[in-house]
């Protein structure tokens, strides 16, 4: 998802904002102030419903006792001070009169963190979340920006019934929530999905982890990003999802590691899902004056502080402790599939010069400069572990898709994007993937190219997939100039619809040749005979064979091979696009069915067409009929 700063706003005015929408609904609320009205965000209802506003003075233990009599008395009343004098000053009255009794009382919590800035040490809320959270019936909630803030809080108005403490900060920081977003009290939010890490964030400091998120993106590392909103009660199904589907965790938060969001996920993880957690946050120390970015990035707090944290810990997951660390310029454990980002991370399209500092161009030299086979038993360890969870990650990939739906697209290395078979493969391959198929190629260049530019464009019309292969027309080859440059010009002017995939398997074995970056999940090898036999194997729904040369004749008796034995299952379709080419020039097409016809090659599913609505039915059919 893509979250876009809608300008500045303090999350103290959402407080507010959710405070008046609430009394506007029920004239049971009323507010108490301790004379810090406006700076705590309390204005707003103050000057709206003077007559259910309470003025308590400087007495913060009075103001929550009253407040309990108060609900006590049939009202809904809601407190706002600054954080530490909420959990701390008023802590003993908060726990007797409030959380013993079950009263709801929503307590508001300003100026959370060091971004209070110039007020210093002692006004600056970082033990809160720790004395609160540890109260019985107490619910916590830290929203991450205004809109979100104003949303929580009218909730925990008229939604709750117990005590609640939202804790918001006072400086004006990004608003990038929708105001029809789906909030839910204990239930997080998964804002960005990754692979690798998790940043589990809460506070401003969600949108620090999204930006974090984006720059290790470049650097090739796949983020996740949870809004932990809620603190109290934690959402413990997001968390495991998490530790399932990533290597670390990493909690974020403007606040003190020991007690806060860090300490109630690693209690969480401790009794349910042991994994290794990392806590990014004040680690055992006050803050201090000035100014706000000053102090976020002084305690290591902002984005590039995050980035930081992550780079010196991602080496020492689980797995460092089963595998040695071999010191490639790869991983020798990938989490999952590379992307594009992934593999050319480094490479700015508007200077192709950088290509030759991308990921994949320096693993590639690394591979030439150790040689192709790998001599060294550390580098032979490294590919072999590289290589086995890679097809750990592509088999996950699979499991998703019915196996009669993975269709693979073999031959047309050659293809140039000037021939009009190159244009046809992309809306062969556009028809299919719009049909639910997954499209796998060896993800090299020509007709394995198209197959990748098809699936990207799935969803979009006619017009504009013309529109992107004319864009591409100028750079024919892979040999000529521009033209990796011109694929990410593609991407940019027509980005992936999301529910849209796409499987190619290239090897280091050919990476000289640039992996088509329209492939949305790569599965790149070190053994070229792994992609060779796995695309064959896999695309249990049939193969397209476009014309080629001596590598795609053995490509073809490959498959006719486990067909005939049925070595991997059952046989499927083998479809030869080019009557003239499968006929004539290379007859490989005539020459199976007449092995076929005379009972030497058996269960052949042969078809041979030009023509895309022919192929696809042949293709189509035998999933109907199987």
């Amino acid at each position: 998802m893509n979250y876009t700063n809608k300008g500045n706003k303090a999350t103290k005015t959402g407080f507010g904002e959710g405070v008046l929408a609430a009394a506007q609904k029920d004239k049971r609320v009323v507010g108490l102030g301790a004379d810090i009205t406006n700076s705590v965000g309390m204005n707003l209802f103050a000057d709206a419903f003077p007559e259910r506003f309470f003025s308590m003075g400087i007495a913060e233990q009075d103001a929550v006792a009253t407040a309990a009599g108060l609900a006590l008395s049939g009202k809904i009343p809601v407190f706002s001070t600054y954080g530490v004098f909420a959990a701390h000053r008023a802590n003993d009255q908060i726990r007797i009169s409030v959380c013993y009794n079950n009263v709801h009382v929503v307590i508001g919590g300003a100026h959370a963190g060091v971004s209070v800035g110039p007020d210093g040490a002692t006004h600056q809320a970082l033990e809160d979340i720790t004395t609160m959270r540890v109260l019985p019936n107490m619910t916590v909630i830290s929203p991450c920006d205004a809109t979100q803030a104003k949303i929580a809080t009218e909730k925990a108005i008229l939604e709750c019934d117990g005590p609640v403490y939202i804790r918001f900060g006072r400086e004006a920081v990004p608003d990038f929530t929708d105001e029809n977003q789906d909030f839910e009290i204990g239930k997080a939010q998964l804002m960005r999905d990754g692979t690798d890490i998790t940043l589990v964030a809460t506070g401003h400091e969600v949108w620090e982890s999204l930006e974090a998120a984006h720059m290790l993106e470049h650097l090739g590392i796949s983020t996740r990003v949870i809004n932990m909103h809620t603190i109290k009660p934690l959402d413990g199904e997001i968390l495991k999802k998490a530790a399932d589907d990533t290597r670390l965790i990493f909690t974020v938060e403007e606040h003190q590691v020991a007690g806060g969001l860090g300490g109630a996920v690693a209690e969480f993880f401790c009794e349910n899902h042991p994994i290794r957690v990392y806590r990014i946050g004040m680690d055992d120390c006050f803050g201090e004056s000035g100014q706000a970015s000053a102090l976020m990035h002084k305690f290591g707090l902002d984005a590039a502080g995050i980035v930081n944290r992550v780079l010196n810990e991602v080496g020492k997951d689980d797995l460092s402790l089963f595998i040695p660390k071999l010191g490639k310029p790869f991983s020798t454990y990938p989490k999952g599939l590379y992307t594009y980002k992934v593999l050319y991370n480094g490479y700015d399209y508007h200077d192709e010069s950088t290509y030759e500092t991308c990921y994949d161009t320096k693993v590639y030299q690394h591979y030439i400069n150790q040689g192709k086979q790998g001599h060294a038993v550390r580098e032979t360890l490294a590919r072999s572990l590289h290589d086995h969870f890679i097809s750990h990650a592509l088999y996950n990939m699979l499991s998703l898709y019915d196996e009669k739906d993975v269709i693979g697209i073999m031959g047309g290395h050659a293809l140039s994007r000037k021939e009009p078979g190159y244009r046809q493969i992309v809306f062969l391959s556009k028809k299919l993937t719009e049909m639910g198929k997954l499209m796998v190629t060896g993800g090299g260049p020509g007709a394995m190219e198209a197959t990748h530019l098809g699936a990207w464009m799935a969803g979009r019309s006619d017009d504009e997939v013309n529109e992107a292969v004319d864009m591409l027309m100028p750079s024919p080859t892979y040999k000529d100039e521009g033209w990796l440059r011109r694929s990410f010009e593609v991407m940019e002017r027509f980005p992936l619809q999301s529910e849209y995939r796409s499987l190619a398997i290239p090897t280091w074995y050919y990476g000289h040749e640039p992996t088509a970056p329209f492939a949305t999940d790569i599965a790149k090898y070190f053994d070229n005979s792994v992609r060779e036999d796995g695309i064959v194997t896999i695309a249990k729904g049939g193969i397209i064979y476009t014309p080629g040369s001596a590598g795609t004749m053995q490509e073809i008796f490959q498959d006719a091979g486990q067909n005939h034995y049925e070595s991997v299952g059952y046989a499927s379709p083998m479809v030869f696009m080019g009557k003239e080419y499968y006929t004539h020039y290379m007859p490989a097409y005539t020459l199976l069915k007449d092995l076929s016809d005379r009972g030497i090659f058996k269960n052949m599913i042969l078809t041979i067409s030009d023509d895309n609505d022919e192929i696809i039915d042949a293709i189509v059919r035998f999933k109907e009929e199987r």
